[in-house]
């Protein structure tokens, strides 16, 4: 853009330089005719027309005063710079037309000038250029330094919204071999944005639950691995006895639930959660009055070039640092309930429509002896939060006859016009399941207050069983009871993934 606009400003000034020049300056006061230009000084005062052309002096601007001489060096200097401006256009346009790259013939420093603008087009073209010669060893060594430099700060500041081209500088600096591997590290430990969520009202006596979110990523083209650990541990290298979790400044040393995640960490990727609850002992709520509190987790974030084959600390390519996470939330009195129940009966068919068993496999292969039953439910747009205690029974039996408990789920209430869907993966086994035949389940989806406190988000809930009847049963493994593999009709198979909306924790305290 700039090529153009500043060509052109220059040839616009340049012509109105050339008018004012040929005009000139006023060199007397002589009284001229306008038409022709004839000296009317000595014209006899009854005398009102022009003894050389005739013209009506009396007319309105028929006379001006002066001789005027043109300014013959400002008229040659605005005609030269001139002629360059126009060339200049000239060339440009051509190479807009002939899809010319003139970042490739521009010096360096207009190359970062550009970079460093405002114009998002022109900068990615200058980054992509710059980026290509420091791959080819084009760019002076200084000059990758302030380039790396220049991506790491803008990969650092979290107000400014990440430019990828920054971190294909940096990535090519290090593919060069020039960025250092201090540098290199805070790359890609800053590559990531992690953040703290707890619910923010929180009754005492409830548990606290929490999600550690993974923001976008402020990456370019390269993928790592990060593993994100979270709670007391006895690594001595980011923990001290007690650091784990504080509460208003002061370690919660019981708590000993320590936790992990880990999964790509790319410039593809956003979002992505991991999150449990916290139970506070006794002595830390005697000592917590009801109002805001803040609490701190302390996690290691470990970012390696690959997923680590143990440990990811011990990685030879690991970068690893101990990150503060910070959250306020309020207790409140044991009384005062933080989840309602809403049992309007006019929300059901909306519910039922948003639930639904996208798969249900019995998998003997799973390395337990009684096997193991694995039912994913999807929910695609709820007008209301939902909180379920799910169970499984055999397809038509009656609600008192054997049933097989399969955890808790949750659902955030979809936003108006927006399309959601979420879904959870539930599981069941144990000596209960020894010799489960069943071909087909009803599964049995039981509101549940509990359930809904361990959300970080879900203030009412509907209050309404909901049975998703008739479900065909997929087996896997080796055919140990004696049933064929069913083909599995009904609603497509496909893995539950976290809820789309809003995540929140599975019950108990390990990772959801």
């Amino acid at each position: 853009m700039l090529v153009f606009a500043l060509p052109s400003a220059v040839l616009l000034l340049c012509l109105v330089l050339v008018a004012v020049a040929y005009r000139g300056r006023p060199v007397d006061n002589h009284p001229l005719c306008r038409r022709c230009g004839f000296d009317l000084t000595g014209k006899p005062v009854d005398s009102f027309v022009c003894s050389e052309c005739g013209a009506d002096l009396n007319a309105p601007r028929a006379v001006r005063i002066g001789h005027r001489q043109p300014r013959r060096r400002l008229l040659a200097a605005a005609a030269a710079v001139g002629l360059l401006a126009a060339g200049w256009v000239g060339i440009a346009g051509y190479g807009r037309a002939s899809k010319v790259d003139w970042n490739r013939h521009a010096p360096a420093w207009w190359l970062v000038r550009e970079a460093k603008g405002k114009d998002a087009a022109t900068r990615d073209l200058a980054l992509v250029e710059l980026a290509q010669r420091i791959s080819v060893n084009a760019l002076s060594r200084p000059r990758v330094d302030e380039l790396a430099e220049l991506g790491l700060l803008h990969q650092t500041d979290r107000s400014a919204t990440w430019v990828p081209g920054w971190g294909d500088i940096v990535e090519a600096a290090r593919a060069a071999g020039t960025l250092s591997d201090d540098g290199w590290k805070q790359y890609r430990l800053r590559a990531g944005n992690v953040t703290l969520e707890v619910r923010p009202v929180v009754r005492r006596g409830d548990p606290v639950p929490f999600w550690i979110h993974n923001g976008p990523t402020r990456l370019a083209a390269k993928q790592f691995y990060r593993t994100t650990e979270y709670g007391r541990t006895p690594d001595p290298s980011y923990s001290k006895p007690g650091d784990g979790l504080a509460i208003d400044g002061k370690p919660v040393p019981e708590y000993r639930n320590a936790g992990s995640d880990s999964g790509i960490l790319a410039a593809q990727y956003g979002g992505g959660a991991s999150g449990s609850n916290i139970t506070l002992p006794d002595r830390v709520l005697r000592e917590l009055g009801d109002g805001p509190h803040e609490m701190v987790l302390t996690i290691r974030s470990t970012v390696t070039d690959g997923p680590p084959a143990g440990n990811a600390a011990d990685d030879p390519t690991a970068a690893s640092e101990v990150i503060e996470l910070r959250a306020t939330f309020t207790l409140g009195p044991a009384d005062r309930p933080t989840v309602t129940l809403n049992p309007d009966p006019t929300l059901r068919p909306a519910v039922e429509r948003a639930l639904t068993v996208t798969q249900a496999d019995w998998n003997t292969a799973s390395g337990r002896p009684s096997g193991y039953l694995n039912v994913s439910v999807q929910c695609s747009g709820t007008p209301i939060g939902l909180a379920y205690s799910a169970a499984a029974r055999p397809a038509g039996g009656p609600s008192g006859g054997p049933s097989w408990s399969l955890g808790t789920l949750n659902f955030s209430p979809s936003t108006p016009g927006v399309s959601s869907s979420s879904g959870y993966g539930l599981g069941a086994s144990g000596r209960e399941l020894a010799g489960f035949d069943a071909d087909r389940i009803d599964v049995v989806l039981t509101p549940s207050l509990p359930a809904a406190v361990r959300t970080t988000n879900l203030t009412q809930i509907w209050d309404g069983e909901v049975i998703i009847r008739n479900v065909p049963v997929k087996r896997r493994g080796p055919a140990a009871v004696g049933k064929p593999a069913l083909s599995g009709s009904g609603s497509a198979s496909r893995p539950a993934s976290r809820p789309a909306t809003v995540p929140t924790p599975a019950a108990g305290e390990g990772v959801p």
